[in-house]
């Protein structure tokens, strides 16, 4: 991947991530406003990200489970 790739990933997840918090948006909201502001193929990504970050909540919370 190339540098100007990843800084435009990091760009797009603080982009939404800062919706998130500080603009108080939904996940969708969030979404359509990245959509919006970045493409059809950040959009893509972003849902990804949200994806991996419930896999990974799933599975570290797994252990907890009883």
């Amino acid at each position: 991947m190339t540098r100007y790739q990843n800084s435009q990933m990091i760009e797009v997840e603080e982009d939404f991530f800062s919706y998130l918090t500080n603009d108080g948006m939904t996940n969708e909201q969030a979404i359509v406003k990245i959509k919006e502001q970045h493409g059809d193929h950040w959009e893509e990504y972003i849902r990804d990200v949200i994806e991996k970050e419930v896999t990974t909540i799933h599975i570290n919370n797994k252990g907890d489970i009883q």
